[in-house]
Protein backbone atom coordinates (compact mmCIF):
# COMPACT_ATOMS: atom_id res chain seq x y z
CA UNK A 1 0.00 0.00 0.00
CA UNK A 2 2.89 2.34 0.75
CA UNK A 3 4.25 1.87 -2.78
CA UNK A 4 0.93 3.05 -4.18
CA UNK A 5 1.03 6.02 -1.81
CA UNK A 6 4.34 7.34 -3.11
CA UNK A 7 3.27 7.46 -6.76
CA UNK A 8 2.24 11.11 -6.53
CA UNK A 9 5.59 12.01 -5.00
CA UNK A 10 7.41 10.07 -7.71
CA UNK A 11 5.55 11.90 -10.44
CA UNK A 12 6.36 15.25 -8.88
CA UNK A 13 10.06 14.47 -8.45
CA UNK A 14 10.64 12.48 -11.62
CA UNK A 15 8.45 14.63 -13.83
CA UNK A 16 5.67 12.48 -15.30
CA UNK A 17 5.05 15.45 -17.57
CA UNK A 18 7.90 17.38 -19.19
CA UNK A 19 9.05 20.31 -17.09
CA UNK A 20 12.37 21.86 -16.12
CA UNK A 21 15.58 21.85 -18.16
CA UNK A 22 18.94 23.55 -18.61
CA UNK A 23 17.42 26.97 -19.21
CA UNK A 24 17.62 30.00 -16.90
CA UNK A 25 13.81 30.39 -16.98
CA UNK A 26 13.34 27.05 -15.23
CA UNK A 27 16.45 26.71 -13.05
CA UNK A 28 17.14 27.42 -9.40
CA UNK A 29 20.78 28.21 -10.17
CA UNK A 30 21.21 29.68 -13.63
CA UNK A 31 24.52 31.43 -12.92
CA UNK A 32 27.92 29.80 -13.64
CA UNK A 33 30.50 29.15 -10.91
CA UNK A 34 33.13 31.81 -10.13
CA UNK A 35 36.18 31.68 -12.42
CA UNK A 36 38.82 29.18 -11.34
CA UNK A 37 41.81 27.53 -13.03
CA UNK A 38 40.19 24.20 -12.14
CA UNK A 39 36.81 24.99 -13.77
CA UNK A 40 35.93 24.78 -17.45
CA UNK A 41 32.54 26.03 -18.67
CA UNK A 42 31.87 24.67 -22.15
CA UNK A 43 29.37 23.08 -24.46
CA UNK A 44 29.41 20.28 -27.02
CA UNK A 45 26.93 20.02 -29.87
CA UNK A 46 24.84 22.75 -28.24
CA UNK A 47 24.60 21.01 -24.85
CA UNK A 48 26.39 22.84 -21.99
CA UNK A 49 28.61 21.14 -19.43
CA UNK A 50 31.12 22.08 -16.74
CA UNK A 51 34.40 20.37 -15.87
CA UNK A 52 36.19 20.37 -12.53
CA UNK A 53 39.84 19.46 -13.00
CA UNK A 54 42.00 17.81 -10.33
CA UNK A 55 44.07 20.30 -8.34
CA UNK A 56 47.33 19.05 -9.88
CA UNK A 57 46.05 18.72 -13.46
CA UNK A 58 48.09 21.61 -14.87
CA UNK A 59 51.24 20.56 -13.02
CA UNK A 60 51.36 16.99 -14.35
CA UNK A 61 51.13 15.06 -17.59
CA UNK A 62 49.31 12.09 -16.07
CA UNK A 63 45.92 10.84 -17.13
CA UNK A 64 42.96 10.76 -14.74
CA UNK A 65 39.77 8.79 -14.16
CA UNK A 66 36.49 10.60 -14.87
CA UNK A 67 33.30 11.04 -12.85
CA UNK A 68 30.16 12.07 -14.74
CA UNK A 69 28.06 13.82 -12.10
CA UNK A 70 24.40 14.64 -12.85
CA UNK A 71 22.14 17.26 -11.32
CA UNK A 72 18.43 17.01 -10.42
CA UNK A 73 15.42 18.67 -11.98
CA UNK A 74 15.29 22.45 -11.70
CA UNK A 75 19.06 22.48 -11.37
CA UNK A 76 21.73 22.87 -14.06
CA UNK A 77 25.19 21.84 -15.14
CA UNK A 78 26.52 24.41 -12.64
CA UNK A 79 24.73 23.01 -9.56
CA UNK A 80 27.48 20.76 -8.21
CA UNK A 81 30.00 23.62 -8.51
CA UNK A 82 27.84 26.34 -6.91
CA UNK A 83 25.62 24.45 -4.45
CA UNK A 84 28.00 21.82 -3.03
CA UNK A 85 31.48 21.70 -1.53
CA UNK A 86 32.78 19.64 -4.48
CA UNK A 87 35.61 22.07 -5.26
CA UNK A 88 36.78 22.33 -1.63
CA UNK A 89 36.26 18.60 -0.96
CA UNK A 90 38.49 17.55 -3.88
CA UNK A 91 41.09 20.34 -3.55
CA UNK A 92 43.67 18.14 -1.85
CA UNK A 93 43.06 14.94 -3.81
CA UNK A 94 46.05 13.60 -5.72
CA UNK A 95 47.15 10.16 -6.84
CA UNK A 96 44.46 7.49 -6.71
CA UNK A 97 41.86 9.86 -5.20
CA UNK A 98 42.07 12.47 -7.97
CA UNK A 99 39.53 12.48 -10.80
CA UNK A 100 38.18 14.77 -13.49
CA UNK A 101 34.51 15.65 -12.82
CA UNK A 102 32.15 16.38 -15.74
CA UNK A 103 28.73 17.88 -14.92
CA UNK A 104 26.58 17.98 -18.07
CA UNK A 105 23.15 19.52 -18.24
CA UNK A 106 20.33 17.01 -18.07
CA UNK A 107 17.63 18.34 -20.37
CA UNK A 108 13.98 18.78 -19.60
CA UNK A 109 13.57 15.74 -17.32
CA UNK A 110 17.12 15.24 -16.03
CA UNK A 111 16.87 11.55 -16.90
CA UNK A 112 19.41 10.99 -19.69
CA UNK A 113 16.97 8.66 -21.47
CA UNK A 114 16.50 8.19 -25.17
CA UNK A 115 12.92 9.44 -25.26
CA UNK A 116 10.18 6.97 -26.06
CA UNK A 117 8.65 9.35 -28.63
CA UNK A 118 12.03 9.75 -30.40
CA UNK A 119 12.13 13.47 -29.66
CA UNK A 120 15.46 13.43 -27.77
CA UNK A 121 18.33 10.95 -27.45
CA UNK A 122 20.10 11.79 -24.21
CA UNK A 123 21.55 8.30 -23.70
CA UNK A 124 23.06 8.21 -27.17
CA UNK A 125 24.44 11.70 -26.58
CA UNK A 126 26.16 10.86 -23.28
CA UNK A 127 27.43 7.41 -24.23
CA UNK A 128 28.19 7.85 -27.91
CA UNK A 129 29.14 11.51 -28.17
CA UNK A 130 29.98 13.31 -24.93
CA UNK A 131 32.17 10.58 -23.42
CA UNK A 132 34.31 10.24 -26.59
CA UNK A 133 34.51 14.06 -26.77
CA UNK A 134 35.77 14.33 -23.18
CA UNK A 135 38.27 11.50 -23.74
CA UNK A 136 39.57 13.28 -26.84
CA UNK A 137 39.72 16.72 -25.19
CA UNK A 138 41.10 16.04 -21.71
CA UNK A 139 43.79 13.76 -20.28
CA UNK A 140 41.47 10.97 -19.24
CA UNK A 141 42.07 7.24 -18.80
CA UNK A 142 39.68 6.35 -21.62
CA UNK A 143 38.23 3.02 -20.48
CA UNK A 144 35.31 1.79 -18.42
CA UNK A 145 37.54 0.65 -15.58
CA UNK A 146 38.42 4.30 -14.88
CA UNK A 147 35.05 5.97 -15.38
CA UNK A 148 32.22 6.55 -12.87
CA UNK A 149 28.71 7.99 -12.96
CA UNK A 150 26.54 9.44 -10.20
CA UNK A 151 23.75 11.94 -9.64
CA UNK A 152 21.18 13.59 -7.38
CA UNK A 153 17.38 13.12 -7.52
CA UNK A 154 16.32 12.60 -11.14
CA UNK A 155 20.03 12.74 -11.98
CA UNK A 156 20.49 9.81 -9.59
CA UNK A 157 17.97 7.90 -11.67
CA UNK A 158 19.82 8.88 -14.87
CA UNK A 159 23.16 7.79 -13.43
CA UNK A 160 21.97 4.44 -12.06
CA UNK A 161 20.00 3.81 -15.25
CA UNK A 162 22.96 4.47 -17.55
CA UNK A 163 25.23 2.52 -15.23
CA UNK A 164 22.84 -0.45 -15.32
CA UNK A 165 22.53 -0.27 -19.09
CA UNK A 166 26.27 0.13 -19.68
CA UNK A 167 28.15 -1.59 -16.84
CA UNK A 168 31.16 -2.00 -19.11
CA UNK A 169 31.47 1.80 -19.42
CA UNK A 170 31.49 2.61 -15.68
CA UNK A 171 33.36 1.12 -12.72
CA UNK A 172 31.20 2.85 -10.09
CA UNK A 173 27.58 4.04 -9.96
CA UNK A 174 26.02 6.36 -7.37
CA UNK A 175 22.46 7.56 -6.68
CA UNK A 176 22.09 10.35 -4.10
CA UNK A 177 18.41 10.56 -3.08
CA UNK A 178 17.75 9.17 -6.53
CA UNK A 179 14.35 8.52 -8.07
CA UNK A 180 15.64 5.02 -8.68
CA UNK A 181 12.39 3.00 -8.72
CA UNK A 182 10.53 3.82 -11.93
CA UNK A 183 8.36 0.72 -11.54
CA UNK A 184 6.20 1.99 -8.66
CA UNK A 185 3.63 0.91 -7.67
CA UNK A 186 4.67 -2.40 -9.31
CA UNK A 187 7.43 -4.48 -7.75
CA UNK A 188 10.78 -4.61 -9.61
CA UNK A 189 11.12 -7.25 -12.29
CA UNK A 190 13.04 -10.23 -10.90
CA UNK A 191 13.33 -12.39 -14.03
CA UNK A 192 11.24 -15.06 -15.74
CA UNK A 193 11.49 -17.61 -12.93
CA UNK A 194 12.37 -21.25 -13.51
CA UNK A 195 12.51 -22.05 -17.23
CA UNK A 196 13.69 -25.54 -18.31
CA UNK A 197 17.03 -25.17 -20.06
CA UNK A 198 17.47 -26.79 -23.47
CA UNK A 199 20.88 -27.73 -24.84
CA UNK A 200 19.98 -28.95 -28.35
CA UNK A 201 20.47 -26.61 -31.30
CA UNK A 202 16.79 -26.37 -32.17
CA UNK A 203 15.76 -24.85 -35.51
CA UNK A 204 16.60 -21.16 -35.42
CA UNK A 205 15.95 -18.79 -38.26
CA UNK A 206 18.80 -16.91 -39.94
CA UNK A 207 21.17 -14.68 -38.00
CA UNK A 208 20.72 -10.95 -38.54
CA UNK A 209 22.94 -7.92 -38.42
CA UNK A 210 22.36 -4.81 -36.31
CA UNK A 211 19.29 -2.70 -36.96
CA UNK A 212 19.79 0.77 -38.42
CA UNK A 213 19.95 3.49 -35.78
CA UNK A 214 18.90 7.12 -35.81
CA UNK A 215 20.00 9.97 -33.58
CA UNK A 216 17.71 12.73 -32.31
CA UNK A 217 19.82 15.45 -30.66
CA UNK A 218 18.81 16.36 -27.10
CA UNK A 219 17.37 19.76 -26.30
CA UNK A 220 19.02 21.85 -23.58
CA UNK A 221 15.91 23.99 -23.09
CA UNK A 222 12.69 23.86 -21.11
CA UNK A 223 10.05 21.49 -22.38
CA UNK A 224 10.48 18.16 -24.11
CA UNK A 225 8.59 15.04 -25.11
CA UNK A 226 7.54 11.71 -23.63
CA UNK A 227 10.55 10.13 -21.94
CA UNK A 228 9.26 6.67 -21.01
CA UNK A 229 5.87 6.22 -22.65
CA UNK A 230 2.65 5.25 -20.95
CA UNK A 231 3.13 3.36 -17.65
CA UNK A 232 0.26 1.00 -18.54
CA UNK A 233 0.66 0.32 -22.26
CA UNK A 234 4.47 0.49 -22.17
CA UNK A 235 5.12 -1.15 -18.79
CA UNK A 236 8.06 -3.04 -20.30
CA UNK A 237 9.73 0.30 -21.06
CA UNK A 238 9.22 1.58 -17.51
CA UNK A 239 10.88 -1.56 -16.13
CA UNK A 240 13.70 -1.14 -18.65
CA UNK A 241 14.28 2.33 -17.16
CA UNK A 242 13.99 1.23 -13.52
CA UNK A 243 17.37 0.33 -11.93
CA UNK A 244 15.95 -2.26 -9.48
CA UNK A 245 14.72 -4.25 -12.49
CA UNK A 246 18.25 -4.14 -13.95
CA UNK A 247 20.15 -4.81 -10.71
CA UNK A 248 21.93 -7.96 -11.93
CA UNK A 249 23.60 -5.94 -14.69
CA UNK A 250 25.70 -4.12 -12.08
CA UNK A 251 27.47 -7.18 -10.69
CA UNK A 252 31.19 -6.34 -10.44
CA UNK A 253 30.77 -2.55 -10.34
CA UNK A 254 30.93 -0.38 -7.22
CA UNK A 255 27.36 0.71 -6.42
CA UNK A 256 26.10 3.31 -3.91
CA UNK A 257 22.49 4.24 -3.11
CA UNK A 258 21.28 6.41 -0.26
CA UNK A 259 18.72 8.97 0.90
CA UNK A 260 17.72 10.97 3.96
CA UNK A 261 14.58 10.60 6.06
CA UNK A 262 13.03 14.02 5.43
CA UNK A 263 14.11 15.55 8.76
CA UNK A 264 16.44 18.58 8.88
CA UNK A 265 20.04 17.89 9.85
CA UNK A 266 20.80 21.43 11.01
CA UNK A 267 21.15 25.04 9.89
CA UNK A 268 23.14 24.03 6.79
CA UNK A 269 19.91 22.74 5.21
CA UNK A 270 18.87 26.37 4.64
CA UNK A 271 21.73 26.73 2.13
CA UNK A 272 19.61 25.15 -0.60
CA UNK A 273 15.83 25.33 -1.18
CA UNK A 274 13.90 22.12 -0.71
CA UNK A 275 12.44 20.95 -4.00
CA UNK A 276 9.70 18.85 -2.49
CA UNK A 277 9.58 18.41 1.28
CA UNK A 278 7.63 15.10 1.35
CA UNK A 279 9.84 13.63 -1.34
CA UNK A 280 12.86 12.45 0.63
CA UNK A 281 11.11 9.71 2.68
CA UNK A 282 9.67 8.33 -0.56
CA UNK A 283 13.13 8.33 -2.10
CA UNK A 284 14.49 6.53 0.95
CA UNK A 285 11.88 3.84 0.26
CA UNK A 286 13.09 3.67 -3.35
CA UNK A 287 16.70 3.35 -2.16
CA UNK A 288 15.58 0.48 0.08
CA UNK A 289 13.91 -1.19 -2.91
CA UNK A 290 17.11 -0.80 -4.94
CA UNK A 291 19.12 -2.15 -2.01
CA UNK A 292 16.94 -5.29 -1.82
CA UNK A 293 17.15 -5.82 -5.58
CA UNK A 294 20.95 -5.49 -5.51
CA UNK A 295 21.16 -7.88 -2.57
CA UNK A 296 18.92 -10.44 -4.29
CA UNK A 297 21.09 -10.16 -7.42
CA UNK A 298 24.24 -10.68 -5.31
CA UNK A 299 25.65 -7.28 -6.28
CA UNK A 300 28.13 -5.91 -3.75
CA UNK A 301 27.04 -2.38 -2.89
CA UNK A 302 26.76 0.32 -0.24
CA UNK A 303 23.29 1.22 1.06
CA UNK A 304 23.43 4.47 3.03
CA UNK A 305 20.16 5.40 4.79
CA UNK A 306 20.95 8.78 6.33
CA UNK A 307 19.74 9.62 9.86
CA UNK A 308 18.45 12.97 8.59
CA UNK A 309 18.32 14.98 5.38
CA UNK A 310 15.94 16.92 3.15
CA UNK A 311 15.64 16.68 -0.61
CA UNK A 312 18.27 19.22 -1.56
CA UNK A 313 21.88 19.58 -2.66
CA UNK A 314 23.08 19.80 0.95
CA UNK A 315 21.88 16.23 1.53
CA UNK A 316 23.24 15.12 -1.85
CA UNK A 317 26.65 16.54 -0.93
CA UNK A 318 26.72 14.48 2.27
CA UNK A 319 26.16 11.36 0.17
CA UNK A 320 28.72 12.34 -2.46
CA UNK A 321 31.55 12.18 0.10
CA UNK A 322 31.33 8.44 0.94
CA UNK A 323 30.60 7.63 -2.71
CA UNK A 324 33.93 9.22 -3.66
CA UNK A 325 35.73 6.68 -1.46
CA UNK A 326 33.84 3.79 -3.08
CA UNK A 327 34.55 5.21 -6.53
CA UNK A 328 38.29 5.55 -5.91
CA UNK A 329 38.46 1.92 -4.74
CA UNK A 330 36.48 0.75 -7.80
CA UNK A 331 38.74 2.33 -10.41
CA UNK A 332 40.91 -0.23 -12.18
CA UNK A 333 38.46 -3.10 -11.72
CA UNK A 334 39.08 -5.97 -14.19
CA UNK A 335 36.56 -6.99 -16.81
CA UNK A 336 34.51 -9.94 -15.54
CA UNK A 337 35.34 -13.45 -16.71
CA UNK A 338 31.58 -13.98 -17.04
CA UNK A 339 28.54 -11.73 -16.73
CA UNK A 340 24.74 -11.63 -16.54
CA UNK A 341 22.68 -8.96 -18.27
CA UNK A 342 19.06 -8.17 -19.07
CA UNK A 343 17.47 -5.63 -21.39
CA UNK A 344 14.45 -5.15 -23.64
CA UNK A 345 16.57 -3.60 -26.40
CA UNK A 346 16.38 -5.17 -29.83
CA UNK A 347 20.17 -4.73 -30.11
CA UNK A 348 22.32 -5.21 -27.00
CA UNK A 349 26.05 -4.46 -26.97
CA UNK A 350 27.78 -5.09 -23.65
CA UNK A 351 31.21 -6.30 -22.51
CA UNK A 352 32.22 -6.80 -26.16
CA UNK A 353 29.28 -9.14 -26.94
CA UNK A 354 26.27 -8.40 -29.17
CA UNK A 355 22.75 -9.88 -28.83
CA UNK A 356 20.22 -9.16 -31.57
CA UNK A 357 16.58 -10.00 -30.99
CA UNK A 358 14.25 -11.56 -33.54
CA UNK A 359 12.84 -8.71 -35.66
CA UNK A 360 9.36 -10.22 -35.18
CA UNK A 361 9.64 -10.31 -31.38
CA UNK A 362 7.49 -7.90 -29.36
CA UNK A 363 9.34 -5.97 -26.61
CA UNK A 364 10.45 -8.19 -23.73
CA UNK A 365 13.47 -8.78 -21.55
CA UNK A 366 16.23 -10.99 -22.91
CA UNK A 367 18.12 -12.71 -20.11
CA UNK A 368 21.85 -13.25 -20.70
CA UNK A 369 23.33 -15.55 -18.06
CA UNK A 370 26.92 -16.67 -17.53
CA UNK A 371 28.32 -15.23 -20.76
CA UNK A 372 31.98 -16.28 -20.90
CA UNK A 373 34.57 -18.01 -23.05
CA UNK A 374 32.87 -21.33 -22.30
CA UNK A 375 29.40 -20.29 -23.49
CA UNK A 376 26.21 -18.49 -22.48
CA UNK A 377 22.61 -19.21 -21.47
CA UNK A 378 19.80 -17.14 -23.03
CA UNK A 379 16.15 -16.83 -21.97
CA UNK A 380 13.64 -15.13 -24.24
CA UNK A 381 11.78 -15.79 -27.48
CA UNK A 382 12.43 -15.81 -31.21
CA UNK A 383 15.71 -16.33 -33.03
CA UNK A 384 18.41 -14.39 -31.18
CA UNK A 385 21.70 -13.66 -32.94
CA UNK A 386 24.80 -13.78 -30.73
CA UNK A 387 28.18 -12.31 -31.63
CA UNK A 388 30.82 -13.12 -29.02
CA UNK A 389 33.64 -10.87 -27.95
CA UNK A 390 37.18 -11.73 -29.07
CA UNK A 391 37.39 -15.10 -27.35
CA UNK A 392 39.23 -17.24 -29.89
CA UNK A 393 42.17 -17.17 -32.21
CA UNK A 394 41.70 -15.68 -35.68
CA UNK A 395 39.93 -18.27 -37.86
CA UNK A 396 40.09 -20.83 -35.03
CA UNK A 397 37.66 -23.74 -35.33
CA UNK A 398 35.10 -23.96 -32.51
CA UNK A 399 32.48 -26.61 -31.77
CA UNK A 400 29.17 -25.09 -30.65
CA UNK A 401 26.34 -26.83 -28.81
CA UNK A 402 22.91 -25.26 -28.36
CA UNK A 403 23.08 -22.99 -31.42
CA UNK A 404 23.80 -23.04 -35.13
CA UNK A 405 26.16 -23.47 -36.84
CA UNK A 406 27.31 -26.29 -34.59
CA UNK A 407 30.86 -26.15 -35.91
CA UNK A 408 32.14 -22.76 -36.89
CA UNK A 409 35.30 -20.80 -37.55
CA UNK A 410 35.97 -17.58 -35.68
CA UNK A 411 36.39 -14.47 -37.81
CA UNK A 412 39.62 -12.55 -38.21
CA UNK A 413 38.99 -10.84 -34.83
CA UNK A 414 38.34 -14.12 -32.99
CA UNK A 415 34.55 -13.68 -32.75
CA UNK A 416 31.78 -16.21 -33.39
CA UNK A 417 28.36 -15.41 -34.85
CA UNK A 418 25.51 -17.86 -34.22
CA UNK A 419 21.71 -18.12 -34.29
CA UNK A 420 19.93 -19.30 -31.12
CA UNK A 421 16.43 -20.81 -31.17
CA UNK A 422 14.35 -19.38 -28.30
CA UNK A 423 11.02 -20.59 -29.62
CA UNK A 424 8.33 -18.58 -31.42
CA UNK A 425 8.79 -14.81 -31.16
CA UNK A 426 6.49 -13.16 -28.63
CA UNK A 427 3.47 -11.56 -30.30
CA UNK A 428 2.65 -9.05 -27.54
CA UNK A 429 4.83 -6.91 -25.26
CA UNK A 430 5.87 -8.24 -21.88
CA UNK A 431 3.89 -7.23 -18.76
CA UNK A 432 0.63 -7.21 -20.69
CA UNK A 433 -2.40 -9.34 -19.94
CA UNK A 434 -1.43 -12.26 -22.20
CA UNK A 435 0.27 -15.34 -20.77
CA UNK A 436 3.97 -15.52 -21.59
CA UNK A 437 6.17 -18.47 -22.49
CA UNK A 438 9.97 -18.16 -22.44
CA UNK A 439 12.55 -20.55 -23.84
CA UNK A 440 15.94 -21.06 -22.19
CA UNK A 441 18.84 -22.46 -24.17
CA UNK A 442 22.40 -23.19 -23.09
CA UNK A 443 25.18 -22.61 -25.63
CA UNK A 444 28.63 -24.11 -25.05
CA UNK A 445 31.93 -23.56 -26.90
CA UNK A 446 34.71 -26.13 -27.26
CA UNK A 447 37.97 -25.60 -29.13
CA UNK A 448 38.91 -29.01 -30.59
CA UNK A 449 42.50 -30.10 -30.96
CA UNK A 450 43.79 -27.36 -28.70
CA UNK A 451 44.19 -29.25 -25.43
CA UNK A 452 47.05 -31.64 -26.16
CA UNK A 453 49.34 -33.16 -28.74
CA UNK A 454 48.35 -36.81 -29.12
CA UNK A 455 50.77 -39.09 -31.02
CA UNK A 456 49.40 -40.07 -34.47
CA UNK A 457 49.99 -43.77 -33.74
CA UNK A 458 50.24 -45.98 -30.69
CA UNK A 459 53.21 -48.23 -29.95
CA UNK A 460 52.07 -51.84 -29.80
CA UNK A 461 55.31 -53.03 -28.17
CA UNK A 462 54.29 -51.03 -25.10
CA UNK A 463 51.03 -49.79 -23.68
CA UNK A 464 52.06 -46.27 -22.71
CA UNK A 465 51.06 -43.21 -24.71
CA UNK A 466 52.86 -39.88 -24.20
CA UNK A 467 50.33 -37.01 -24.06
CA UNK A 468 51.87 -33.53 -24.29
CA UNK A 469 49.66 -30.68 -23.07
CA UNK A 470 49.73 -27.60 -25.27
CA UNK A 471 50.99 -24.22 -24.10
CA UNK A 472 48.20 -21.70 -23.55
CA UNK A 473 48.06 -18.07 -24.60
CA UNK A 474 49.76 -15.39 -22.50
CA UNK A 475 47.79 -14.61 -19.35
CA UNK A 476 45.81 -17.87 -19.51
CA UNK A 477 46.41 -20.91 -17.30
CA UNK A 478 44.90 -24.35 -16.88
CA UNK A 479 42.19 -24.51 -14.27
CA UNK A 480 41.60 -28.25 -14.67
CA UNK A 481 42.86 -31.17 -16.80
CA UNK A 482 40.93 -34.39 -17.39
CA UNK A 483 42.16 -37.35 -19.47
CA UNK A 484 39.87 -40.22 -20.37
CA UNK A 485 40.39 -43.60 -22.03
CA UNK A 486 37.33 -45.15 -23.69
CA UNK A 487 35.11 -42.75 -21.74
CA UNK A 488 36.61 -43.52 -18.33
CA UNK A 489 38.55 -40.83 -16.47
CA UNK A 490 42.12 -41.91 -15.81
CA UNK A 491 43.47 -38.56 -14.60
CA UNK A 492 42.01 -35.36 -13.15
CA UNK A 493 44.11 -32.44 -11.93
CA UNK A 494 42.97 -29.01 -10.72
CA UNK A 495 44.57 -25.74 -9.71
CA UNK A 496 48.35 -25.64 -9.41
CA UNK A 497 48.62 -29.37 -10.08
CA UNK A 498 46.92 -28.81 -13.45
CA UNK A 499 49.14 -25.82 -14.26
CA UNK A 500 52.33 -27.80 -13.59
CA UNK A 501 51.48 -30.65 -15.92
CA UNK A 502 53.43 -30.85 -19.15
CA UNK A 503 53.58 -34.47 -20.26
CA UNK A 504 51.34 -37.31 -19.07
CA UNK A 505 51.99 -41.01 -19.79
CA UNK A 506 48.72 -42.88 -20.26
CA UNK A 507 48.40 -46.68 -20.12
CA UNK A 508 46.29 -48.09 -22.97
CA UNK A 509 44.46 -51.42 -23.14
CA UNK A 510 45.25 -53.68 -26.13
CA UNK A 511 41.94 -53.13 -27.92
CA UNK A 512 40.80 -50.16 -29.97
CA UNK A 513 41.11 -47.11 -27.73
CA UNK A 514 39.68 -43.59 -27.71
CA UNK A 515 41.78 -41.06 -25.78
CA UNK A 516 40.31 -37.70 -24.83
CA UNK A 517 41.86 -34.66 -23.15
CA UNK A 518 39.73 -31.78 -21.81
CA UNK A 519 41.16 -28.61 -20.32
CA UNK A 520 39.26 -25.76 -18.69
CA UNK A 521 41.19 -22.51 -18.46
CA UNK A 522 41.23 -19.41 -16.28
CA UNK A 523 39.57 -17.59 -19.18
CA UNK A 524 36.66 -20.05 -18.89
CA UNK A 525 37.59 -21.63 -22.21
CA UNK A 526 37.06 -25.34 -22.81
CA UNK A 527 39.76 -27.03 -24.92
CA UNK A 528 39.70 -30.63 -26.03
CA UNK A 529 41.67 -33.13 -28.08
CA UNK A 530 40.61 -36.65 -29.05
CA UNK A 531 42.09 -39.49 -31.07
CA UNK A 532 41.06 -43.10 -31.68
CA UNK A 533 43.85 -45.69 -31.90
CA UNK A 534 43.35 -49.05 -33.63
CA UNK A 535 43.74 -52.30 -31.75
CA UNK A 536 47.17 -53.90 -31.66
CA UNK A 537 47.55 -57.20 -33.56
Amino acid sequence: MFRAGVVAVVCALAGATPAMAADSTCQLDAGPPPPSPRVIVAEFEGVPYDVLLPADYSATTRRYPVLYLFHGRQYSEHSWLVKSDLQQFTAGFTGDRAAIVVTPTAGSDAYFYDYYDNSQDWEKYIVGRLIPHIDATLRTIPDGAHRAIAGFSAGGLGASYLGSRHPDLFAAVGAFSGVVDQGVPEAPYAGPGDVPVKSDAGSPGPARGPLPTTYHPPKSSCGGGSSTGDPVDQRWNWHEHSPPSLAENLRGDGVYTGAGNGQPCGPDDANDPVLLAPGEPALLTMAQTFDRALTDAKVAHVFDPRPCGLHNMVNATRQMHPFWDLMAKSFGRPDPASFDFRSTDADIDVWGWSFRADPKRAPEFLEVQGASASGVTLIGSGTTTVVTKRLFGPHERVDVSGAKPQSDTADADGRLTMAVDLGPPAATPQFGTDARAFTARRIRFTVPGAAAQLPPDRTCSGRRLAVKLRHLTHGEARRSVAISVDGHRVLVRRGLRAQRLGRVDVTLPPGATRVGVRIRTTRNRTLKSTRVYPACP
